[in-house]
């Protein structure tokens, strides 16, 4: 799990929450670096942070946080079979309540993520009650207690 946490926590979401989310929302360094009465005040700002949030919840976890997820475990983890079949077989049987339960943590979380300064983004992304024990709540069957 060092290496999912290193490669994907570390380096993937790092060109997702600040690369490609500067590209599609162009104006969120400037929301973020923005104090809260500002913030709150900012209409556009606020739409932009509420697509941020709608994005990593509805696109990003459900279709490539949780798939590379289920494929990295089945292969540390699961038996000689074929590692993507067997990893995305998981996430088919696990995944309408790992993503529920991940909305209900991460739709409140990220409203802080997305609106601290953008130097501070990935580490309060990856320091948000982090991800591992997040996931061993969103699955159960793949996280003995």
């Amino acid at each position: 799990f060092v290496m999912f946490g290193g490669a994907y926590l570390g380096v993937f979401q790092y060109g997702l929450y600040v690369g490609l989310f500067q590209r599609l929302w162009p104006g969120m360094a400037t929301f973020a670096a923005q104090p809260l009465s500002q913030k709150l005040r900012n209409a556009a700002g606020l739409r932009d942070l509420c697509k941020q949030i709608a994005f990593d919840n509805f696109v990003h976890y459900p279709f490539i946080y949780f798939p590379t997820f289920y494929c990295i475990k089945e292969g540390l983890q699961g038996d000689s079979g074929p590692v993507v079949a067997g990893g995305l077989a998981k996430y088919r049987a696990n995944g309408v309540e790992d993503n529920l339960k991940m909305w209900a943590l991460w739709i409140p979380g990220d409203a802080i993520v997305y609106a601290v300064p953008l130097w501070m983004r990935q580490t309060a992304a990856t320091a948000r009650p982090a991800h591992a024990p997040a996931a061993r709540l969103a699955s159960p069957p793949l996280w003995p207690s």
